[in-house]
């Protein structure tokens, strides 16, 4: 009887040992799979990463030049209406002395007299 209970014993301890090595070898798998998963997740999102950051670097780009070029427009803007205003007075200088020109009070040789005082 001690024999077979020894036996019976040393058989329940193999069964214990078996079934502990196949649900280890189980996990394994399932953790196996658990790992290339969330290789294949993390290989997907670093490729989604790398075309955001091209993305936000394009945008980057052309925001920049986006700023370079409504700096540009306002500079020629301001030039314009700096080259308008130097028309305009230009022209009211230019109407003034053909007016000082042609009033019978005045001769050019007075004219330039006064220039020369209020210089």
């Amino acid at each position: 009887m001690n024999n077979r209970l020894l036996l019976l014993l040393m058989m329940l301890v193999v069964m214990v040992c078996g079934w502990q090595l196949y649900e280890g070898h189980k996990r394994e798998r399932l953790l196996s799979q658990q790992v290339q998963q969330l290789t294949q997740d993390v290989n997907r999102l670093e490729q989604r990463l790398l075309v955001v950051e091209a993305e936000a670097e394009q945008l980057r780009s052309e925001s920049m030049g986006e700023v370079v070029r409504k700096a540009n427009g306002a500079l020629l803007d301001a030039w314009k209406g700096l080259l308008q205003k130097l028309d305009q007075e230009v022209d009211e200088a230019r109407e003034e002395i053909e007016r000082r020109y042609q009033s019978p009070e005045e001769s050019p040789e007075e004219t330039s007299s006064d220039t020369l005082k209020r210089t």
